[in-house]
């Protein structure tokens, strides 16, 4: 699972791993090479996200809500509210 930022995984790696069994399955809250992509038009050109979309392998992606816990929503209101 990927929640960290995507440049610290290398799509066609980790689909190459997928394919060949290395890898079980595949979560990732961010994208590899999201900020280079115009999502409105280039996302599905994305490896994990044609692999997705084209396969049956274990993926799942989520829109950046790695980071949005009960906690961590807490502490960055009681940061507003200081």
């Amino acid at each position: 699972m990927n929640t960290s930022r995507g440049f610290v995984l290398n799509s066609n790696d980790a689909v190459k791993a997928l394919e060949s069994g290395a890898l079980g399955g595949l979560g990732v809250d961010v994208l590899p090479e999201e900020d280079e992509v115009n999502f409105k038009q280039e996302w599905r050109n994305n490896p994990i996200v044609k692999a997705k979309l084209e396969s049956n392998l274990n993926i799942s992606i989520t829109p950046h809500l790695g980071g949005a816990t009960l906690d961590t929503l807490e502490i960055a209101a009681e940061a507003v509210f200081e």
